[in-house]
C-alpha cells in the first residue's frame, strides 16, 4: 500500500492536535557551510560539485539512498551524531519553531510542530499526489535505520487570524538562527520554549480543521510506516503564502528514432505550434504542455479537455494522453525511465540536457494552491512529483532525534 493511499480517511471534525518536538538547531557560525539545498532539486552533476566545493556540507553525511536504504540510514544517522557531539547542533529542547524563508520576491512563514500519527491516519492531512513505491520504501528504511528527521513535512492550511497574529509576534524578536543558503534564499529561525505561547499557538492551531501536504508525501508514508516514531514533523503554512513552481518530466531513451515519431504523433491529441531550437519561456495555458527533443521544442495545447479537477490539469493530461500511450509509461510511480526536474529557474538545463542520448522533454504549467486544495478535498490524486513549492524549508536546519543511542546526545 502507498503512503498517498494509506491517508483515505475524510477530514476529521476534531480540533487540530500540534505537539511540542525536541528539536536540535543548528549552529549560526556554520549554517551557511552546512546546509545544502532541498535533495530533490539538485541533478547527481550539481551534487557531486556542491560536495567537491564544501566539505562542511551536509550532502556528505546525507548521500544517496541507494537500493539499501537502511545501511545509508545508519551511517547519516551516526554521521548526525558526531555532528552533535561536536556541537554543530545545540538541542534546544521540547519545542515549537517558527522558520522564515525569504527571496528578492518572496516571503513566509511556518510553525514546525508535531503532528501525532494517528490523526494523520484519521484524515487531519490530506495527500493530492501517488508516491513512488521504490522511493517510499528506501524512504522508510533510511529514517527508520537513521532515528532521525532532517527536515519536516511542509503542510498548508487557510490563514487563520489568531494564528498568523501569534506566529508574527514570535518572529518580531531576535531570531535563533539568521543566514542565507543556496539560491540566495534567506532563512530565520526562532525557537519557542515558552510552555504560556506553546499553549496559545496549541489553541490558535486547533481551529485548522484539516491540513494538506504540499512537500513530502514520500516522507508521510515513511512516518506512517515508521517503528520509531508515533509523530510526524510538520511546518504548517498558510496557503496564501506558498508560491508554486511546476515540475518538468525528462525520458532518456534507447531508441534514436522514438523523439521524432513522439513529434509525429503530438497532433493526435492536440494542436501543435513548432517552437524553434532556442529556449522556450514556461507555459502558462490550462491545457498547454511543451515537448523537447534536440530537434527542438514545440507546444501541445489538448483538445477534447475534461471539466474537473484534476484530470483536466496539464500534468494529468501528459500522463493520460502522451507519457502511457506513446511511450508506455503506464505507472509514472516505478518507471525507471520517467525522471523528474523541478522548475525553478527557465529551460536553459533541461534544453542543455536533450542532448546527446535521446531524450524527451515535457513540461506542464505550475499548478496552482488553489487547484492543490480542491483535489485533496475531493480525495483525488495526480500522478507523482506534479507540485513543487519554492521556497521549502530543504534538510538540515532543525533535527528531529527520534532514537537515541549514542552518548553524543544531551
Amino acid at each position: 500500500m502507498t503512503g498517498a493511499s494509506m491517508i483515505t480517511s475524510e477530514p476529521g471534525t476534531t480540533a487540530l492536535t500540534i505537539v511540542p518536538v525536541e528539536l536540535h538547531l543548528v549552529e549560526p557560525s556554520v549554517a551557511e557551510r552546512m546546509i545544502p539545498p532541498p535533495a530533490d532539486a539538485l541533478t547527481a552533476a550539481q551534487r557531486e560539485e556542491l560536495v567537491a566545493e564544501e566539505p562542511l556540507s551536509l550532502l556528505h553525511v546525507l548521500g544517496p539512498e541507494g537500493d539499501d536504504g537502511a545501511t545509508a540510514g545508519r551511517i547519516a544517522g551516526d554521521r548526525i551524531r558526531e555532528l552533535v557531539a561536536a556541537n554543530r547542533y545545540r538541542y534546544r529542547g521540547s519545542c515549537f519553531a517558527v522558520h522564515e524563508l525569504a527571496t528578492s520576491d518572496h516571503r513566509q512563514r511556518g510553525l514546525i510542530v508535531g503532528i501525532p500519527l494517528e490523526d494523520v491516519r484519521g484524515g487531519q492531512v490530506r495527500a493530492h499526489e501517488q508516491t513512488r513505491a521504490d522511493r517510499e520504501r528506501r524512504l522508510a528504511d533510511f529514517l527508520d535505520a537513521a532515528g532521525m528527521d532532517v527536515s519536516p513535512v511542509v503542510l498548508t492550511h487557510p490563514a487563520v487570524d489568531e494564528l498568523g497574529a501569534l506566529v508574527d509576534e514570535v518572529a518580531s524578536g531576535e531570531p535563533d538562527l539568521d543566514f542565507t543558503g543556496w539560491h540566495g534564499v534567506a532563512h530565520r529561525v526562532w525557537m519557542i520554549e515558552d510552555p504560556e505561547r506553546r499553549a496559545r499557538l496549541a489553541k490558535a492551531a486547533g481551529a485548522i480543521e484539516a491540513l494538506t501536504i504540499v512537500d513530502g508525501h514520500h516522507r508521510v508514508a515513511a512516518a506512517l510506516a515508521s517503528q520509531t516514531t508515533d509523530t510526524l514533523l510538520a511546518e504548517l503554512v498558510p496557503d496564501g503564502a506558498l508560491r508554486m513552481v511546476g515540475y518538468d518530466r525528462r525520458v532518456v531513451l534507447e531508441d534514436p528514432d522514438v523523439p521524432a515519431r513522439v513529434v509525429a504523433g503530438l497532433s493526435d491529441v492536440g494542436e501543435v505550434q513548432p517552437l524553434g531550437d532556442g529556449i522556450p519561456q514556461r507555459p502558462s495555458g490550462d491545457s498547454e504542455v511543451l515537448v523537447g527533443t534536440s530537434e527542438g521544442w514545440h507546444r501541445v495545447t489538448f483538445r477534447e479537455v475534461p471539466d474537473e479537477l484534476p484530470d483536466r490539469l496539464p500534468a494529468a493530461l501528459l500522463q493520460e494522453r502522451l507519457l502511457a500511450p506513446m511511450l508506455g509509461i503506464t505507472d509514472p510511480r516505478t518507471d525507471p525511465r520517467l525522471e523528474y526536474v523541478p522548475g525553478l529557474d527557465d529551460l536553459a538545463e533541461l534544453h542543455r540536457s536533450l542532448w546527446p542520448a535521446p531524450t524527451l522533454a515535457f513540461v506542464p504549467r505550475a499548478i496552482t494552491v488553489a487547484e492543490l486544495l480542491e483535489i485533496a478535498e475531493a480525495g483525488r490524486m495526480l500522478p507523482p512529483k506534479s507540485t513543487y513549492v519554492d521556497p521549502k524549508p530543504g534538510p538540515g536546519v532543525l533535527l528531529r532525534l527520534r532514537v537515541r543511542r549514542m552518548v553524543t546526545d544531551p
